[in-house]
């Protein structure tokens, strides 16, 4: 993720602005000169105080088949209020027609036990809908461990991917997904990770 902040200006040594180089001192941020047409934001009422950029990167492999997510509660949007212990891992594999998803899902330290594991789509710093789930939604289970083998067609999938598979894996390949796991202390979601390619 890259930030643009107030503060920083981006110029290269000729002036031209479209290169990614620091001022030093660091300027304020300044609406070019070239800039025309007309708009309703005004600095009154829209003052740079924060970041005015926020561009996402994600990983687009077009031909993966294994893909991996680490799940911490630092991945949570926004962070567990209270801290959590509990970490895992996601591993995951498409079979030769690209038709299922074999999955692996291993986590320890859940609070007061898990109440469902899934497959959201969304980027790092956005909560999405399901798409499909991987455990539950169940009671709250006693032990703070999961150990899940399992696999999804595309009968398992549900939300704006119900029945798209190919869309599905299409997402998958572009880090457009995420898995989340819920428990009874942290009923939004404990721990979280951007499933990747392996």
């Amino acid at each position: 993720m890259l930030l643009i902040l107030p503060g920083q200006r981006q110029v290269n040594e000729s002036g031209n602005e479209n290169d990614a180089v620091n001022t030093n001192p660091p300027e304020p941020i300044q609406d070019h000169p070239d800039t025309q047409g007309v708009g309703d934001l005004t600095v009154a009422d829209h003052a740079r105080s924060g970041p005015v950029a926020k561009i996402t990167i994600t990983h687009v492999a077009d031909d993966a088949i294994k893909f991996l997510a680490s799940l911490s509660g630092a991945g949570e949007v926004p962070p567990p209020v209270l801290t959590t212990n509990a970490w895992g891992k996601a591993d995951f594999t498409l079979n030769d027609d690209m038709t299922e998803l074999n999955y692996r899902l291993k986590a320890l330290k859940i609070g007061s036990g898990s109440t469902q594991a899934a497959i959201h789509r969304g980027l790092p710093d956005d909560n999405g809908p399901v798409v499909a789930f991987l455990y539950g939604p169940a009671s709250p289970a006693g032990d703070e461990r999961l150990n899940i083998n399992g696999r999804l067609t595309q009968s398992d999938l549900a939300g704006p991917l119900a029945g798209d598979f190919v869309g599905f894996v299409a997402a998958l390949r572009a880090g457009e997904l995420y898995v989340n796991i819920n428990s009874n202390a942290y009923p939004a979601g404990e721990i979280r990770g951007q499933v990747g390619a392996k």
